[in-house]
Formats: C-alpha cells, sequence, structure tokens
C-alpha cells in the first residue's frame, strides 16, 4: 500500500504529540528521509513517491516542508491543527 509523505509526516507528528516528544519541521524532513531509506532497503520500493530534494540543511519533501513551514524552527506540538491541515489537503 502507498502513502503520501504527508500521511507519514501526520502518523510521526501524531506519535511524537501522544509521546511528548518534540519535533521540528527540520527532524520531520529527516525522518521521512530516513523513513524512506529503510522502506526501500527493506522492500525494494518506496513507501510514498512524493519527492526528496537535496536542500541546504538536509533532504526535505517540498509539500510537507512548506505545510509545517509555519512552525519555524519551533516544535510542532499543536496535533488539533496539525490534523485540520491534514483533512483540509
Amino acid at each position: 500500500m502507498k502513502y503520501s509523505a504527508l500521511d507519514i509526516a501526520h502518523y510521526i507528528i501524531t506519535y511524537s504529540c501522544e509521546m511528548n516528544m518534540r519535533i521540528t519541521n527540520l527532524r520531520l524532513q529527516k525522518l521521512l528521509y530516513f523513513i524512506q531509506q529503510e522502506y526501500l532497503k527493506d522492500y525494494g520500493k518506496p513507501l510514498f513517491f512524493d519527492d526528496i530534494c537535496a536542500w541546504k540543511y538536509g533532504p526535505v519533501v517540498p509539500n510537507v516542508y512548506y505545510i509545517y513551514s509555519g512552525y519555524a524552527g519551533l516544535p510542532i506540538l499543536n496535533k488539533s491543527i496539525m490534523n485540520l491541515i491534514y483533512l483540509m489537503k
């Protein structure tokens, strides 16, 4: 089953909020990269088809980055706002 990178980001943020872990947009981008890498290694196919670009500070999934860019370097903690963004996609 294929997911969008936004689906995976939603899961990561929800999990992080439930575990009281801080996740910034930068960390989210790196996690998406590593998850994709591990999935490719284990299953030989991508988990999501969204592009991953090489930016100055590391790998970025642009469509996910721009949705959460309003947080800047702050943690994405407000799960209710994040869920609204997810539902509006």
